[in-house]
């Protein structure tokens, strides 16, 4: 029994120590995807940092938009919106004649998608 108990302790010592933070996961799962977000690219500001009334806002360039929303977009939203692209490419390739072919691919999107699962802010 107090092996199991000591067991239990290490194995739970050890998922802790695996958490990644939800920024760095996001980060590695869009780098597992091929492409490359830099992690003060997102998620770290408020729409009240700008000084800009919604007009203001509004009157912005579709480019400065992108910008400003991925800034304030919540560090939460961008993890779900992160799982979901991830779940889109997986679909498209389980399952398929391609599956074959991209099998590390396809273990590194699932690692990359249990990561964003449990990471903590």
């Amino acid at each position: 029994m107090r092996k199991l108990l000591v067991f239990l302790i290490l194995v739970a010592q050890s998922q802790i120590a695996l958490a990644t933070s939800c920024r760095d996961a996001v980060v590695i799962a869009y780098e597992s995807l091929g492409g490359h977000l830099p992690k003060d690219s997102f998620s770290n500001s408020e729409f009240k940092d700008y000084n800009l009334s919604i007009e203001e806002f509004n009157a912005l360039s579709s480019e400065e938009q992108e910008k400003i929303y991925m800034q304030i977009k919540p560090i939460e939203l961008m993890v779900e919106e992160t799982i979901g692209i991830i779940n889109q490419r997986i679909g498209s390739v389980a399952g398929t004649f391609y599956e074959l072919f991209m099998a590390d691919k396809l273990q590194l999107w699932r690692e990359a998608r249990e990561s964003l699962k449990s990471c903590q802010d």
